[in-house]
């Protein structure tokens, strides 16, 4: 695989290609696993450059680079990314007209895409897997991989399928990387099985999000939670920035929305159609909308560096889900909060949606009540939200952080002394 490397500087390339001077924690070596033809898991936090360590790979290698990636939304976003940055790359997905489609695969035949982005249903129709077959790859990439794992947040079964495509499809001697946000020690493991990895460089760089406040407030039902939000809107239209609130169902999408009535707030859920959904993106990301009111249809891999608040009106299925939807806030560095508005009432609710499938296996039953378990525990505890979190995944912080400072448990009364130790440690 070295021997295909193009003879440039790696630095130099990376500082022209995405405009830093330094790499982020883990970059490094993730991607020289992938120029060295090694399989590889990369758990690097939200806008910790995850996307950047098989983008740049796919820059230096001869081929394509194939990038799995599981929305429309998501890979829309980082191919005009590349686009602008000149480099060439395409997505191939169901929302395309037949044409596009077309252009998009004589471009692939004819050598001339650096990445080509697909969702995992895609892999699965004969055509395609037959045109992969004839070479030009120069690796896969699998984002927002812990939906491989049936113990992830978001498993997705058509994930499943690309450890067969490897093992069956004559890909065995391509390279995969692997990276998420959101992998506890079990994924972890799971992805790596799942995908028939061999022995893969493990990279975890940490889960800590030090500019994050994450809290909790206890709410009893919608009228306090109003109060609640609006109580943080007011705080966030003090200091700038925008704003997401996630909500569990569509109708709780429109009826935020609708409340606020205002051009600068939206809603967002998979109800929209494909074109709409995409206009209320661009919309958002590019400061028209100052508020966005979305279910988790919205957000994974959205980079918008001044989201300043993220709400969760309802509580998540999982403490994965919330930490992935929460760290979307404060990816320029800066302080944001990360709030969990928590009603007993939406227990039940997560309970709903989990026994609404009633031919799922007990075990899969099981194992979404216990993640959902989890949440709960998170959402009444009495210690550092940020250590919870950080034990949770297995960070190998957790045993020496004992309190962030910032969280609304560390700031209670009688906790003062915690928040005056941090600052004192950190300065």
């Amino acid at each position: 695989m070295q021997d295909t490397v193009k003879k440039l500087d790696f630095m130099a390339e990376f500082r022209g290609r995405f405009g830093h001077d330094e790499l982020r924690p883990g970059q490094a070596p993730l991607m020289h696993s992938v120029l060295e033809g090694r399989d590889a898991v990369g758990v690097l936090p939200t806008g910790g450059g995850k996307s950047a360590c098989y983008q740049l790979p796919a820059i230096l290698l001869e081929g394509t680079a194939l990038v799995v990636c599981p929305l429309i939304a998501l890979m829309k976003d980082q191919v005009d990314s590349l686009k602008r940055r000149g480099i060439p790359a395409e997505a191939y997905h169901s929302g395309l007209l037949s044409n596009e489609r077309e252009r998009i695969i004589d471009a692939f035949k004819g050598g001339h895409l650096k990445l080509l982005y697909l969702a995992p249903e895609q892999l699965a129709r004969g055509e395609f897997t037959s045109l992969i077959q004839k070479g030009g790859l120069s690796f896969l990439a699998v984002d927002e991989a812990h939906c491989i794992s049936q113990w992830g947040h978001d498993f997705r079964p058509d994930y499943r399928r690309l450890g067969e495509l490897r093992a069956g499809r004559g890909l065995d001697k391509l390279p995969i990387l692997a990276v998420t946000a959101t992998a506890t020690p079990q994924v972890r493991g799971d992805i790596a099985r799942q995908l028939a990895l061999r022995e893969p460089l493990e990279i975890v760089t940490g889960f800590r999000r030090g500019n994050l406040a994450f809290e909790v407030t206890h709410s009893n039902g919608d009228l306090e939670k109003m109060r609640a939000l609006s109580r943080l809107l007011t705080d966030t239209r003090r200091d700038g920035g925008a704003t997401v609130v996630y909500v569990s169902t569509r109708k709780a999408a429109e009826s935020l929305a609708a409340h606020y009535d205002h051009p600068t707030v939206a809603y967002y859920h998979a109800g929209l159609d494909a074109r709409e959904r995409a206009n209320r993106q661009e919309a958002f990301l590019g400061g028209k909308l100052s508020m966005l009111i979305a279910t988790n249809a919205f957000g994974m891999g959205i980079d918008k560096p001044d989201v300043r608040l993220v709400v969760h009106y309802h509580l998540p299925a999982s403490l994965e889900a919330y930490y992935q939807e929460g760290g979307r806030a404060g990816r320029d560095g800066l302080p944001a909060r990360c709030v969990l508005l928590f009603d007993h009432a939406d227990i039940q609710l997560q309970k709903y949606f989990i026994n609404r499938h009633p031919d799922q296996a007990r075990e899969s039953l099981k194992r979404r009540l216990g993640i959902l378990a989890e949440m709960v525990a998170y959402s009444t505890s009495s210690i550092c939200r940020q250590r919870y979190i950080l034990k949770y995944f297995g960070d190998p912080e957790s045993g020496l952080f004992s309190a962030c400072g910032r969280c609304d448990t560390c700031l209670r009364p009688g906790k003062k002394w915690i928040r005056k130790l941090s600052l004192v440690l950190r300065s």
